[in-house]
């Protein structure tokens, strides 16, 4: 029997999972000790949780009349369906437990039967089993390309997407700018007011740029009280449109203290020939010489 698959992450619609060799066994309702050992071993195969959930589901229609199968937990929605040629209104709940978390919802065309659920939370013992290790790959990831204290993208992210966004504008040219901002006068700012004012005033600066920018821009701390912002595709305007739009939510969000914060802010545009550095380079003098003739903005009161 083949079965059409197609799975949907809603909280990160970038992965996706690639379909291995399908584990098939007759009698299906047959799941020996033999066999479990099998699908653990195929399932730790996977590299991301799309991937792991949407194999759990290939075996898993082999054993069921399975219409399709939903995971939720915290931060994850994922949804494979196997059959889309059925109506699927017959519906059965597992919670998982231990050192998993979540609930899967598994959807059938036909009432569920006994040994079906039966074959269901045995399934689920195996998911349960896989699921922490793919969790901890997903959270070593994140660690690695994720800067910890404001939450946006690090260096090593940022020079990564840049040098592809560089070797993409090569093939076909979609346009392509690199604004670069820093908080003025942040080390006087860490010395009258602390180093927890300071974070928080970087977690802020981080939240404000990331609103301002579009999803497909590359907001990222690139070291200290820098930040960098790759704007790709991009227009001769683009980065006079992010800075208008970054004015705007600083001013909207000012509460009254005794705190003043500046920001400046440089940008440039790449042309053919340019490496990393030399996009780098541009940008980052026309920050310094944004930052002798004015800053961006001025926040008499950081609400913090």
């Amino acid at each position: 029997m083949e079965e059409k698959v197609q799975a949907t992450l809603q909280s990160d619609p970038l992965q996706n999972w690639k379909m291995r060799q399908p584990l098939i066994w007759r009698p299906s309702n047959n799941l020996s000790a033999d066999k479990q050992l099998r699908i653990i071993e195929h399932l730790q195969q996977s590299v991301n949780l799309p991937d792991l959930f949407g194999q759990f589901t290939q075996i898993l229609a082999t054993f069921v009349n399975l219409h399709s199968a939903t995971f939720i937990s915290d931060g994850n929605h994922l949804h494979v369906s196997v059959n889309d040629n059925d109506e699927g209104v017959y519906h059965h709940e597992v919670k998982l437990n231990n050192s998993a978390s979540g609930k899967l919802l598994f959807c059938s065309s036909h009432p569920w039967q006994v040994s079906e659920i039966s074959l269901l939370k045995r399934f689920c013992r195996l998911l349960q089993i896989v699921l922490p290790q793919i969790e901890h790959i997903a959270k070593l990831q994140y660690q690695l390309s994720h800067d910890h204290l404001t939450g946006i993208k690090n260096r090593q992210d940022f020079d990564e997407n840049l040098s592809q966004m560089i070797a993409q504008n090569t093939r076909i040219a979609t346009g392509l700018q690199l604004l670069l901002c820093d908080v003025n006068h942040f080390k006087q700012i860490n010395d009258q007011h602390g180093h927890l004012t300071g974070d928080r005033i970087l977690r802020f600066v981080a939240q404000t740029l990331s609103s301002a920018c579009r999803e497909t821009d590359h907001v990222s701390r690139y070291g200290g009280d820098e930040f960098a912002i790759i704007l790709c595709p991009a227009q001769p305007n683009s980065a006079s449109s992010v800075i208008n739009r970054i004015n705007s939510q600083l001013s909207e969000r000012l509460v009254e203290r005794n705190l003043e914060l500046s920001i400046s802010c440089g940008w440039a545009t790449w042309h053919p020939g340019m490496l990393s550095q030399d996009l780098i380079e541009a940008a980052d003098q026309a920050m310094y010489r944004h930052k002798i003739a004015r800053p961006i903005a001025t926040l008499a009161a950081l609400g913090l």
